[in-house]
């Protein structure tokens, strides 16, 4: 549970590390959304059943693994003792990025 950025609030610090700066609290995207450079709106027209949304990152993952454009996607899952903790698995086929 100490990896979650939501349950210590961590977020500002990680925002820093990784984007060079926090989000700016005067911008609504930023305050909402976080950092970001773009920001584009999708959904799977078929759902992939279980999906935490439609799958569509998922399923993207997939095509990228499928086409070689990738060797491995990682991906975050639950430990299967405690669903809150994080754990973190390269995925090299489909059914592991869908586990």
């Amino acid at each position: 549970n100490d990896a979650c950025a939501f349950i210590n609030q961590q977020i500002g610090d990680l925002e820093e590390e990784a984007h060079g700066r926090s989000r700016d609290l005067d911008n609504e995207d930023d305050v909402y959304f976080g950092v970001h450079q773009d920001m584009f709106a999708a959904k799977k027209q078929q759902p992939i059943e279980g999906a935490q949304w439609t799958g569509i990152v998922s399923s993207m993952a997939i095509e990228m693994l499928n086409k070689g454009m990738v060797e491995g996607v990682v991906c975050v899952q639950n430990e299967q003792t405690d669903r809150w903790t994080p754990k973190i698995v390269i995925a090299k086929t489909p059914e592991e990025i869908l586990a």
